[in-house]
């Protein structure tokens, strides 16, 4: 055993001290270990969530959002929005600007949302169609051609991150690798595989009524580690190394009760969920699908993946989220039930025999896509084990990202997927399923026209209804198997001051000292 510890260890001292970043003694640093690299910095292009939550610390956006899903200004002043909600005047607040000096004004706004819409990829997607006009030097207009009712959240996403405008146009293609925003926090390398690095923007100005410090942070450098090995990671919290790192449950559970360190508290805004290939047999018949559904038991999944970190999600809309109602899920979603799989299996031209499924002479065999993460591997093969239990073999394909979203959306080559959406808002339901989701490539019209309508709703009540019915919709329909919301665990040493997260479950670091 101390011979294992000695190894951790050497382990962490060869990850995190990689590098050569040197430390001025009246320096303010802060160090966190993450389980990747960010694969770039432009909010308009990247999705991958570690690149958002450096997003917060680059990049100021118009608005933020509190945990009850209240709308606060920040640099935006205030605003204006026409009787028909389909007109937003922003005022924005004078005298600010990005990291390189150029001034943060409408026409900057403006080439952002221009730049958005225009490269129509991950950013465009949380947006609905628009225009821009500037009415002066810090008043900028928004022209939507429809209600929209989840438009500020996300103007306040990592998304709607506001970036210079010289910056892209110096860089042009190479801008994601030198990003520049107005954002308390400026970049200054990213040394690839062993850290990165950003210093405090001394000319800083928060207007966030929810952050107390209004000027620059008190940290002066900031430092990325990659530690993609759990159990590295949360050693290098209690040896000192990092000063904050996100764990899985497992790790976690290691570290409750331990000295000089403690939990931050954080939302369920994401939904994991068990997908279909519904492109091509067997996916494509509903029957498999639910049966599919009903040999997963979602309860144990969760204790696999995250213990009591989780809860149980029967419904598509996260736990933390408004909009979730228990209630449809409880009546309309797939509890376990072998027994009642294996008659579906049946009803679909499959023998139960010997404890394999067969049809024509061949047993079930399916392909488990997924990707890399703390919680992914454990889930997967939790999968695999239960469908097993109904004859069923899965094979477990394990990747990075980047290759499970390029594998996903290629058609032959996967049959289930295992992924998480993060989303603060109802609209995560388009994210996931609008215009035949986001690997399945089902064709549902009618689908379709609900979640358009439900994303006009401004009324929230009268938008509940719709998106219960649309929760209902998905279940009966069986286009995916959801499995569990669950907490984002942080964990920060007793030394970190200040730490929190806002309700994206994004570090806010404005406040944050590191005491010695």
């Amino acid at each position: 055993m101390k011979r294992i510890t000695q190894i951790l260890l050497l382990s962490i001292f060869l990850v995190v001290s990689i590098g050569g970043m040197v430390q001025a003694d009246d320096e303010m640093v802060l160090r966190i270990g993450r389980i990747t690299e960010p694969e770039g910095y432009d909010p308009h292009t990247i999705i991958g969530r570690v690149a958002r939550e450096v997003f917060t610390i680059l990049y100021d956006r118009l608005v933020y959002v509190d945990e009850e899903g209240g709308i606060h200004p920040w640099l935006a002043e205030t605003w204006d929005i026409s009787d028909d909600f389909t007109e937003i005047t922003f005022y924005l607040h004078e005298g600010v600007t990005f990291h390189d000096g150029t001034p943060l004004n409408a026409e900057a706004v403006k080439f952002n949302f221009d730049r958005l819409l225009d490269i129509d990829g991950t950013a465009a997607d949380q947006f609905p169609d628009m225009t821009t006009e500037v009415i002066d030097e810090y008043t900028i207009r928004f022209h939507l051609e429809d209600t929209y009712a989840p438009f500020f959240h996300s103007l306040a996403s990592p998304f709607g991150g506001i970036v210079s405008p010289t910056a892209v146009e110096e860089y042009g293609d190479d801008f994601f690798m030198n990003p520049v925003g107005s954002g308390p926090f400026k970049f200054e390398y990213h040394d690839i595989g062993n850290e990165i690095v950003f210093s405090s923007f001394s000319d800083y100005r928060n207007f966030r009524d929810d952050i107390e410090n209004p000027g620059p942070p008190h940290v002066d450098r900031l430092v990325y580690y990659a530690i993609p090995e759990e159990g590295t990671r949360g050693s290098a919290l209690l040896t000192g190394e990092v000063d904050i790192i996100e764990t899985g449950a497992v790790t976690a559970r290691r570290l409750e009760g331990m000295p000089m360190i403690y939990q931050v508290d954080s939302l369920p805004v994401n939904i994991t969920r068990v997908g279909f290939n519904q492109r091509r047999e067997p996916f494509d018949d509903v029957t498999m699908r639910k049966a599919i559904a009903y040999a997963l038991d979602i309860e144990e999944l969760g204790q696999l993946a995250f213990f009591d970190y989780h809860t149980p999600n029967y419904t598509f809309i996260p736990t933390g989220v408004m909009g979730y109602n228990p209630a449809i899920g409880f009546e309309y979603g797939y509890f376990h039930d072998p027994e009642r799989a294996l008659e579906l299996f049946e009803e679909a031209g499959y023998e139960y025999v010997d404890g394999r499924l067969m049809k024509d002479g061949q047993q079930l065999q399916i392909d488990l896509l997924t990707h890399y993460a703390h919680f992914t591997e454990q889930t997967a093969e939790g999968i695999q084990g239960q469908l097993a239990d109904v004859g069923v073999d899965v094979n477990i394909e394990l990747m990075d990202v980047g290759t499970f979203l390029a594998r996903g959306s290629e058609p032959d080559t996967n049959q289930l997927y295992f992924i998480r959406t993060t989303w603060a808002e109802p609209i995560i339901l388009s994210r996931i399923f609008l215009d035949g989701g986001t690997f399945e490539s089902f064709d549902d019209p009618e689908l379709n026209d609900m979640l358009n309508e439900a994303a006009s709703i401004m009324d929230f009540e009268e938008r509940q209804v719709l998106l219960d019915e649309i929760n209902k919709y998905l279940l009966e329909n069986a286009y995916s198997v959801p499995v569990f919301s669950n907490e984002v665990i942080f964990y920060a040493r007793e030394s970190v001051e200040g730490y929190r997260v806002d309700s994206q479950n994004f570090m806010v670091l404005n406040d944050i000292r590191v005491i010695d």
